[in-house]
């Protein structure tokens, strides 16, 4: 009897081995292609977290000015503007009384990061409807 329970705990133990190995390497798996898509993410645009986070292709003081440009053409109420050489926010609210937050951070000259968050949830289309009219305003 001690024989059977001697080849039971070898069979836990290598399928508890298995099962290590085997998590530990979907893991590190995973974490590439997290890392892989996150490379590739970095040229596009991304709705990550209740917020759209994307580059634009033009200096920090043209993004501003495109970005208030868009509020205009969206019917958003501007409340304030604040910026510096390095990054900027405009603080919209739209018609259901929603926050609407536009940050921009300088890369370079002429590249700009942008990250917007309407309400406190996120709202992905009007987060996208803005980008593509600050897009257009460049």
């Amino acid at each position: 009897m001690s024989s059977k329970s001697s080849i039971f705990s070898k069979k836990s133990i290598h399928f508890a081995a298995t099962l290590l190995i085997s998590s530990l390497l979907l893991t590190f798996n995973t974490g590439c292609v997290v890392l892989a898509a996150g490379a590739a993410g970095a040229a596009g645009i991304a709705y990550l977290k209740g917020s759209l986070e994307g580059n634009l292709d033009a200096s920090l003081k043209k993004s501003l000015s495109a970005t208030n440009e868009a509020g205009k053409k969206l019917e958003l109420n501007r409340i304030s503007e604040s910026s510096d050489a390095i990054s900027g926010e405009v603080l919209f609210r739209d018609s259901k009384d929603r926050k609407v937050v536009v940050t921009l951070t300088k890369i370079t000259r002429k590249i700009t990061s942008v990250e917007i968050r309407v309400g406190s949830f996120g709202d992905e289309n009007m987060s996208r409807m803005l980008l593509a009219e600050i897009e257009n305003a460049l």
